[in-house]
């Protein structure tokens, strides 16, 4: 098994700046993860509702040809009033599924609004998830990379004049 390479935490500045993309990319992930499942869900609920939109305007046509084949043919009004009965089954079982679907269509609307919360609170961890990031590369850049340079810098010169100092000696 291959050991997991350390993380670079052995200044504040640092561990800050990979903290802050840390935030960017969960919080990113997050988002997505989420619109997607509130994106499946809605696209399902579409085609429900476009299937009992159907069904209604299906089940109104027969009940209106039903009506007229038996007056045309002069079936006797038990046989009416038991395809009328039937009709209306159909007709209130797709009103409930209609309700149903009007529940969902509500919870798909919240789901949205929580989207929305979601997006900004996204944007706000990103937002600050950059700051962070930004702000400790700058300090760790001003407040410890420069001045370890100029001590290497210092100490390379002082080598060098000493190397100067031996040589001319």
């Amino acid at each position: 098994m291959t050991p997991l390479p350390n993380l670079p935490t052995d200044n504040l500045y640092k561990f800050l700046f990979i903290a802050g993309l840390s935030i960017i990319l969960a919080t990113v992930i997050i988002f997505i993860t989420q619109y997607k499942t509130i994106r499946e869900e809605q696209d399902k609920n579409s085609l429900e509702i476009a299937n009992l939109i159907n069904e209604m305007e299906f089940s109104t046509e027969d009940m209106k040809e039903t009506s007229e084949n038996f007056k045309q043919k002069g079936i006797d009004d038990s046989e009416v009033k038991n395809q009328i009965e039937q009709v209306k089954l159909k007709r209130r079982e797709i009103k409930v599924r209609n309700d149903i679907m009007n529940l969902k269509i509500q919870k798909s609307q919240q789901d949205f609004c929580e989207l929305i919360a979601l997006f900004i609170v996204t944007c706000l961890m990103v937002l600050i998830g950059i700051i962070m990031s930004v702000r400790a590369y700058f300090n760790w850049l001003y407040l410890v990379q420069k001045p370890m340079d100029e001590k290497l810098k210092l100490e390379l010169e002082k080598l060098k004049s000493d190397l100067a100092k031996e040589k001319s000696v």
